[in-house]
């Protein structure tokens, strides 16, 4: 009877014992992994976590994630980043491409634990979908598991159209404001005594241009007459010469005042020669240029980029001699178009 008792009592021990060494294992909580592609058969790059228990995961005590029934091929990797925060230790890491295992080594005397972090474990995804569970085992009692999702596709293709768009127009008016056609600029009763321009009494053009077109825009003026000339009697002309204007001398032309009045974005929207020299409303020593009938001229730009809010004035200059013939009749047209290049 006494063997017998000594024989339950050692038993009762032996059960106690294990039943303690089971408390202190168990699974890792939060464990994921994160891929960079879930579509099947498809290369993928993993980011395993998972949160592991103080006291359980031992020094040289390795915890392994098992692919292989779940489809991964997995490369040999050595070069996996292995990280431990929030807790405590150091680990290595490593995959086997035959066996399709992530193994994991805790590196620290005194035992790892916390938030396990491997990055950088690569692969192939399983040739089917569905969820593919990934089992965990490990010499410190570690068992457990978690899934991952594989799908036929995980990439949505989105297509979007933006049309080509230009907007173009002119005003005519003494201040910076919106007008309607039909535009005109009046230069009233010239004299020899002073040099007439848009300003103050004489209405300038005034230039809007937006565009989306990748090579931006350019705007051209032509002349129809090549110069200021009378109706009635076609060979008497303001001939347009460009350059310095000057009273007393016969000169017609345009100047651009500015380019950049309220452009938003884009562009910049600029002056170009010869109209971009010395340029101001009610000048009498503006720098013109010359207007032809022969072809259209470029006077304004987006320097080849998209432009939205482009607003420029131009400055119509006019002076005689005191030869000009006397007429009441004396006009031109100009002819603006604006072009983008898309």
């Amino acid at each position: 009877m006494r063997v017998i008792s000594a024989i339950t009592a050692i038993a009762a021990v032996g059960t106690v014992f294990l039943s303690m060494s089971f408390a202190t294992a168990g699974s890792p909580t939060s464990t994921s992994d994160t891929l960079t592609r879930e579509k099947i058969s498809t290369s993928a790059t993993h980011t395993i976590t998972g949160v592991f228990a103080s006291s359980t995961w031992t020094n040289a005590s390795t915890i392994t994630f098992s692919y292989s029934s779940a489809g991964f091929a997995l490369g040999d990797d050595t070069g996996i980043g292995c990280a431990i925060t929030s807790g405590g230790g150091t680990c290595t890491a490593a995959s086997v491409a035959s066996t399709d295992v992530v193994t994991v080594t805790c590196t620290t005397v005194a035992g790892c634990w916390g938030i396990l972090t491997l990055t950088n474990v690569t692969g192939t995804n399983p040739g089917t979908t569905g969820s593919k569970q990934i089992s965990i085992a490990g010499g410190a009692g570690y068992t457990g598991a978690f899934a991952i999702p594989i799908v036929d596709d995980d990439q949505v293709t989105v297509t979007a159209t933006v049309d080509p768009t230009i907007t173009f127009d002119i005003d005519t008016a003494l201040t910076d404001v919106e007008s309607a056609a039909p535009y005109s600029v009046a230069l009233h009763t010239l004299t020899t005594a002073a040099v007439t321009s848009s300003g103050t009494f004489v209405s300038s053009t005034w230039i809007d241009l937006a565009t989306n077109a990748k090579g931006g825009a350019v705007v051209t003026v032509t002349s129809t007459k090549g110069g200021l000339r009378s109706t009635s009697v076609s060979s008497d002309a303001i001939d347009s010469f460009g350059g310095l204007m000057a009273a007393g001398v016969e000169n017609y032309g345009l100047c651009v005042a500015s380019a950049s009045l309220t452009q938003t974005v884009g562009g910049p929207f600029v002056r170009v020669s010869p109209f971009n020299n010395t340029c101001a409303a009610d000048s009498g020593t503006n720098i013109i240029g010359a207007v032809t009938s022969t072809g259209a001229q470029n006077i304004l730009n987006t320097t080849n980029l998209p432009i939205a809010g482009g607003r420029a004035q131009i400055i119509v200059n006019a002076s005689i001699s005191s030869i000009t013939p006397a007429h009441n009749d004396y006009t031109d047209t100009l002819t603006f178009i604006a072009t983008g290049t898309f």
